[in-house]
């Protein structure tokens, strides 16, 4: 079963979401010499020179932290004004999560900037999130494009798969969304789906606006 792995035919496939877990992977790829492929990384910012090195074949998770909201300048005025050891340190905590949540969104800009070609993992993050963590993505530096090529183009060629999927061709899989607008904007509504070429239809639900008139009446 090994075989193909020895003759470097067949990548061996790691979950390795933080940077100690990479770092281990790519020392055990470097003693023993197969092809690489790191799956679910979360925290690669800092080793992206060694990953390039190794050519390994990554997938960035889309499992991402929340951002957190920024206080308001006269906030920040009125705390400023009477801050104790206790508030300090607080707020150096808040500075140093705020800091590596921002880490964790940049990552894939990072990773576009060094030439490193990714796809992106869902293994851990719920479906709900997905759109919205790609959204923010472009807030750090991601384009619309670099987004499509990782969910689509980048992953059918990382797994040798380029030729069933990946992109809209003939002879390829007819696996396809078409939204009503443009699938990284905000309010935008999946309205069919396409998988092996069946159709399935999403009906999409009216927000209903609240008739102030009435409630004032009430």
């Amino acid at each position: 079963a090994f075989y193909p792995v020895l003759d470097k035919k067949l990548p061996v496939a790691f979950k390795a979401e933080s940077v100690m877990d990479v770092q281990r992977v790519l020392t055990l790829q470097s003693d023993l010499g197969f092809n690489l492929l790191l799956g679910e990384v979360k925290q690669g910012w800092d080793v992206i020179d060694q990953i390039s090195e190794s050519e390994a074949k990554v997938f960035l998770s889309l499992n991402m932290p929340e951002i957190m909201e920024e206080k308001s300048d006269s906030t920040q005025t009125e705390d400023s004004t009477e801050k104790t050891s206790f508030d300090l340190e607080k707020e150096a905590l808040e500075n140093r999560k705020k800091e590596m949540i921002d880490q964790h969104y940049a990552q894939a800009s990072a990773f576009r900037k060094a030439g490193v070609k990714f796809g992106f993992s869902t293994l851990e993050v719920e479906f709900k999130d997905i759109r919205k963590n790609l959204i923010n993505l472009k807030e750090y530096g991601m384009q619309e494009s670099d987004l499509l090529a990782a969910l689509t183009t980048h992953p059918a060629e990382l797994l040798g798969l380029s030729n069933v999927m990946g992109s809209v061709d003939a002879g390829k899989m007819a696996n396809l969304i078409v939204s009503d607008n443009p699938y990284f904007e905000e309010d935008t509504n999946v309205r069919y789906v396409f998988v092996s070429g069946r159709l399935y239809e999403f009906e999409v639900k009216k927000k209903k606006k609240e008739d102030k008139g009435k409630e004032s009446k009430k």
